[in-house]
């Protein structure tokens, strides 16, 4: 038992990665920037177990009623939110990597406001609470061996935000709170760079 332990202490190399991306969907869906933080651990250059922080700073979403002055109507579109979870993923072993990955942890779509001018169908905005958010990934990364542990990569991510409600505007007299998911619309992709550790 004991050697097993050290084989696995001594094939495991730590990781920590930073993202940026863009997160979004269809053209009525909202945009906003994605930013996450990976640190983990990779046992035998196939399996990384990782902490995984995700920030979605925005822009928030604003109310529309429909009546608007001036030549151009507002865009009542945004986004923001935040995550922590713990990540498993499975990749290809060498030089050239393809990884597929599941996530799970708390999250906070803080609020969501659809995209458009004129087709916006969701005039109240959704708002958040944290709750269970699951995430599936998948993607590429280059990992040289002469760059010294550094690497680059492209993924792709599709998060399911859990516990939003809609709530409709401060002037309304009833406040409608109806439990969703998100999900899918709100994807995002990004390129990630991997630090080598100390």
């Amino acid at each position: 038992m004991l050697s097993i332990l050290i084989a696995a202490s001594i094939a495991a190399v730590p990781e920590v990665e930073l993202q940026g991306g863009y997160m979004g969907g269809g053209g009525a869906d909202p945009k906003a920037i994605a930013l996450s933080l990976r640190a983990g651990v990779d046992f035998g250059d196939v399996v990384t177990l990782s902490a995984l922080l995700v920030d979605v700073p925005g822009p928030d979403a604003s109310y529309h009623g429909g009546y608007y002055t001036g030549p151009v109507p507002p865009d009542p579109s945004g986004m923001s939110g935040w995550a922590a979870l713990a990540e498993l993923r499975l990749h290809t072993p060498g030089a050239f990597q393809v990884f597929l990955g599941g996530a799970a942890g708390i999250g906070k779509l803080a609020n969501r406001q659809c995209g458009g001018t004129s087709n916006c169908t969701e005039n109240d905005i959704l708002h958040g609470h944290p709750s269970l958010m699951l995430q599936g990934s998948a993607g590429i990364r280059i990992v040289p061996a002469a760059w010294g542990g550094f690497n680059v990569g492209v993924e792709v991510a599709m998060p399911l935000w859990n516990g939003q409600e809609d709530l409709a505007a401060p002037s309304a007299l009833a406040i409608s709170r109806i439990p969703e998911t998100d999900v899918g619309r709100a994807g995002h992709g990004g390129v990630s760079v991997s630090v080598p550790p100390p």
